[in-house]
């Protein structure tokens, strides 16, 4: 516990930007998705910065692959909004799950769509893991 904290404290003092967003990485001057996603689904974003988090995480929509969206869901599952998660899960544009079963996947894919990425591979099960963690409440808090 002391080295997380350790961690959190770093990541706090060298990554938190005074609009309350995460940089990408020590010298960067910008936030994106993946940067904010992370740190509040790890529980690194500090109190006083969540919603700011939040909001930006929601303008950004699912710019992640479908390895990151297990993230995304579990940042915007972390700061309690599960009708966003909802509607993230049930989307119907191009980066969603949707698509990938219009594209004629029978399997979670590597890329959301084969117009964004040609050669797909088998990847992850992103949705099944939030059924059973988090909206069948098996997860323990």
């Amino acid at each position: 516990r002391k080295y997380a904290q350790e961690a959190r404290n770093a990541f706090n003092t060298i990554l938190l930007r005074p609009d309350s967003l995460y940089n990408d990485g020590i010298g960067a001057d910008h936030a994106s998705l993946h940067g904010n996603m992370l740190t509040l689904a790890m529980g690194i974003t500090a109190d006083t910065c969540r919603n700011a988090a939040l909001n930006f995480i929601k303008k950004q929509g699912m710019a992640c692959s479908p390895y990151g969206a297990q993230f995304l869901l579990d940042a915007v599952f972390e700061v309690n909004d599960p009708d966003y998660a909802l509607k993230l899960m049930t989307d119907t544009t191009l980066r969603s799950w949707y698509e990938m079963m219009r594209d004629g996947s029978t399997i979670t894919t590597e890329s959301w769509s084969h117009k964004i990425k040609k050669n797909q591979d088998l990847f992850i099960l992103c949705p099944i893991h939030f059924l059973n963690q988090i909206i069948l409440s098996q997860k323990k808090k």
